[in-house]
């Protein structure tokens, strides 16, 4: 009888060790629970008469690579269980999110801000070597002058600049016809679409929104993820004037359609841009993000492919 009392809570601790959520605020151990059949339209719709801002994401990407506007990139949406939508983009794994933190001189390090950052901000801290410790830099735009202090390894993500010049203007694209910050037209940013379980009502809504992170899954913690069972749908890496023209409609469409929802719990973050969707309108919407993605590919490819020939013609001349 004792031999099976041990086995009884040898096997409990294991289903519940196996079941665990992650320390870490990315990961989550066990798989997401797939997305139901339907997502179902409740009548508690939000009215919004002044769109409020997009996520202000804390800039921590891990990746390293640079993305230009001419590498622009989409993630497929693959089958889900909603109709002729299908199965969300997996979630990452411990593994898969684990990276070596880097290490630079300070030589390296500054040379990397001028030449790859295009000296648009500066280190004014004193250097200690260690890349994960936060450290006094510098926006170098004169009207900003911005001072904060993140970490060398944070800096070294492709979409990282001055928080004050690219972040904080929000949704409004008319920023990039400003001479001192079109170049920000150009930081990479990704545009994702979650499906997530109000906890109070148990509706299934449609929560969108744009981050720095270059896997849209980080965007929000493990246990965010796994409370409100939240699958990715979409995720369009590109130029930060593309998504944002993206997200824009998505909040002028929702505000036409009335169709903006209350999250019952006001401590998540990303409550006020969730959605209550037929199949078909979730549908029609993701066509559309994917249209307006690939026609700024278009334009891109096409501006490049005008600048190669005219190059061309003049060297020929």
């Amino acid at each position: 009888a004792s031999s099976m009392s041990k086995a009884t809570k040898g096997k409990g601790k294991e289903q519940k060790q196996r079941g665990k959520v992650s320390d870490s605020p990315h990961v989550l151990q066990d798989d997401d629970e797939s997305i139901p059949s339907s997502i179902k339209v409740i009548g508690k719709r939000k009215n919004i008469e002044d769109l409020l801002d997009d996520d202000d994401d804390q800039i921590s990407s891990s990746s390293t690579s640079i993305i230009t506007s001419s590498s622009l990139t989409s993630t497929p949406i693959l089958s889900t269980s909603i109709p002729n939508i299908a199965p969300a983009l997996s979630s990452p794994t411990k593994k898969q999110t684990k990276m070596k933190t880097p290490t630079m001189t300070e030589v390296e390090y500054d040379d990397y801000l001028v030449k790859v950052k295009e000296a648009r901000f500066k280190r004014t801290g004193a250097w200690s070597g260690v890349m994960s410790k936060g450290i006094p830099h510098q926006c170098l735009d004169v009207v900003c002058g911005r001072t904060w202090s993140p970490s060398s390894q944070q800096v070294l993500a492709d979409d990282y600049y001055c928080p004050s010049c690219v972040l904080h203007h929000r949704n409004n694209v008319n920023r990039f016809e400003q001479a001192r910050l079109a170049w920000s037209a150009d930081v990479p940013n990704t545009l994702y679409v979650f499906s997530i379980t109000d906890p109070s009502s148990g509706a299934q809504l449609v929560k969108f929104g744009r981050t720095q992170h270059a896997d849209a899954w980080k965007r929000y913690s493990g246990t965010e993820r796994k409370k409100f069972k939240m699958n990715l749908l979409l995720s369009l890496r590109g130029r930060l004037i593309c998504t944002t023209r993206i997200e824009n409609w998505w909040k002028d469409e929702g505000k036409k359609r009335k169709i903006f929802a209350v999250f019952s719990d006001p401590n998540f973050h990303g409550k006020d841009e969730c959605l209550t969707m037929t199949p078909a309108e979730l549908e029609e919407f993701i066509i559309q993000s994917k249209s307006m993605f690939a026609k700024e590919g278009a334009l891109l490819a096409s501006s490049s492919s005008s600048s190669s020939s005219s190059s061309s013609s003049s060297s020929s001349t």
